[in-house]
């Protein structure tokens, strides 16, 4: 999960590579989406993010965000479990 900031293009957004543009009008609230993965899209990774707006929205609910750029502020304020050796083994032998 992580929480990005929300600039008036990704609201109409539906689909490609998202990137944030210069000049972009930004919401003064956040917004919390999931994080689900990572896809190269026009030869760019990106990561793939599923919002909570339905289907409607992106491409199935689920948009492509540059990597490496800190677009949306995705580095730097996703959160995930931590994993110790133990529970990856346990997962592993249980096929999760």
């Amino acid at each position: 999960m992580t929480v990005i900031p929300v600039y008036r293009d990704f609201l109409l957004y539906k689909k490609g590579l998202y990137q944030v543009y210069p000049k972009n009008h930004k919401y003064s609230s956040g917004h919390a989406v999931k994080l689900i993965g990572w896809d190269v899209k026009d030869g760019k990774n990106c990561w793939l993010i599923e919002n909570t707006w339905g289907p409607e929205w992106g491409e199935d609910g689920i948009a492509c965000v540059m990597t490496n750029m800190d677009e949306l502020q995705i580095e730097r304020f996703t959160i995930a479990p931590a994993l110790n050796n133990e529970q990856i083994e346990n997962a592993v032998e249980a096929d999760i």
